[in-house]
């Protein structure tokens, strides 16, 4: 399950409150931090195993403008580095699967628009 804990900024601690779970906040010097307890505190109110973890994004109020534009920089930058991950995996597996069809290796880069050493690293068996 996920999570959106509303962070705010007092003096020079963060405030994080869990919506969903009534009495589940917290606080920390710096975000690092407040992600750390913040997963803790959710896990504490549902009391699940420890090693457990939970998705738990930030909705930052009452933030200076140009923090919040950072946060959003940052959030867009997170969901194009997960993108970029899928999108390599899926040109991989899809090299794999020309590859064994019989597709020639230039054939194969054109059209998943690589360049054909790529398409020879991830059909490798020795590609991670």
């Amino acid at each position: 399950m996920s999570y959106t804990a509303i962070v705010t900024r007092e003096g020079d601690t963060w405030i994080g409150d869990v919506q969903e779970l009534a009495g589940a906040h917290t606080f920390a010097r710096n975000l690092p931090a407040l992600r750390r307890n913040l997963q803790e505190v959710v896990g504490l109110v549902l009391d699940a195993p420890d090693d457990e973890t939970f998705e738990i994004s930030l909705r930052f109020e009452g933030v200076p403008d140009d923090f919040a534009a950072a946060v959003a920089l940052g959030e867009r930058r997170h969901e194009l580095e997960e993108q970029q991950k899928e999108l390599a995996d899926s040109t991989a597996k899809a090299a794999a699967r020309l590859a064994a069809q019989g597709w020639s290796v230039r054939d194969i880069a054109t059209a998943l628009h690589i360049t054909p050493g790529r398409v020879s690293q991830v059909v490798s068996p020795h590609a991670a």
